[in-house]
């Protein structure tokens, strides 16, 4: 059973493969996302999709085998038409991912201008017609999906409820909710992350009324202290960048003997170093494949000594790693 306590939220340049695999050895048992990937990059991609969904389980060196996972993780795919997500589908569930999840929530323009994302929450049948697709396709796999509590105008609860219950007639039991509704014009993404008050009530509330659903609460989360607070409250919690900058903290203070099992920043450290020395040895890519993979590995590890007198020293160290890749 997968354990929803602390997520990583999916972040475009944070959780790919090398993030997910610095996280992992952080936070061994918290459930990490993929980015956001556009269901036609994985149902017309060939060997490349093969290999981008391959190095989320096996990082140093992906091939043909597809690896057991060392924890949890969860596809996230993007889209709006329910043939080619359930394509998408089809061919992740070759993979040991835990979920597919549907992003329903991005407000970016690329992304809205392409019919996905958050502009979805106003089109409820649309939205089910997806879910109700890929959940056809997943061979058993759970399919959740992410989204916001409202778009524009359309921001009561009652509007947010027959969302939730649309998509659950279609076969969804798993959301992640950010409690924040989103602005389709006139608001960047950034400024759509705090613009929108936050409405944590609204999610409290849908866990009330429809106490069969796995909601995960999502939005506004600043540390460790926050996330466990809320974590008490609903089925899980999510946080992107407030874990991303202090990943350790969560690890370190999380009371869920689940996530709790870590191991100090130096263990850490060696075992990244291990890992950039799989990948330079490996002979299933080119030297500048390699060289990419290691340089993404090293920069997501910044953060691992953040607050610590030697975060600097570690930060000089890394970007001196990089730049003799180079």
């Amino acid at each position: 059973m997968t354990d929803r306590s602390l997520v990583v939220a999916p972040m475009m340049g944070r959780t790919d493969a090398a993030g997910c695999a610095y996280l992992r050895l952080v936070l061994p048992s918290a459930l990490l996302f993929s980015e956001m990937i556009p269901a036609g990059a994985l149902a017309y991609g060939g060997e490349r999709a093969h290999l981008r969904l391959q190095e989320y389980f096996d990082f140093c060196a992906p091939s043909r085998r597809v690896s057991a996972p060392l924890g949890s993780i969860a596809l996230q795919l993007g889209g709006a038409d329910p043939n080619l997500l359930a394509l998408a589908v089809a061919k992740a569930s070759s993979y040991p991912f835990s979920e597919i999840n549907l992003n329903l929530g991005c407000p970016s323009p690329k992304v809205t201008q392409g019919g996905f994302g958050a502009v979805l929450y106003k089109d409820h049948i649309l939205a089910a017609r997806c879910v109700c697709a890929m959940q056809r396709a997943s061979h058993g796999c759970k399919i959740s999906v992410k989204t916001r509590i409202g778009v524009d105008d359309i921001d009561d609860y009652d509007s947010f409820l027959k969302f939730v219950d649309c998509l659950h007639d279609s076969g969804c039991e798993i959301f992640y909710v950010h409690a924040r509704k989103a602005w389709l014009k006139g608001v960047s993404p950034r400024q759509n992350r705090f613009l929108p008050p936050l409405r944590a009530d609204f999610v409290q509330r849908l866990c009330m009324d429809r106490s069969s659903l796995s909601v995960i609460y999502n939005g506004g989360i600043s540390d460790q202290q926050e996330a466990e607070t809320a974590r008490f409250r609903f089925a899980g919690v999510m946080v992107g960048r407030a874990l991303w900058r202090n990943p350790y903290e969560f690890a370190k203070n999380t009371s869920s003997s689940s996530v709790n099992s870590f191991l100090d920043r130096n263990a850490i450290a060696a075992k990244i170093y291990a890992m950039v020395e799989r990948i330079v040895a490996s002979n299933s890519a080119s030297s500048s494949v390699r060289e990419g993979k290691t340089t993404r590995l090293l920069m997501r590890a910044m953060s691992l000594y953040h607050g610590e007198s030697c975060a600097s020293k570690w930060r000089r160290e890394l970007l001196a790693n990089v730049e003799a890749l180079r």
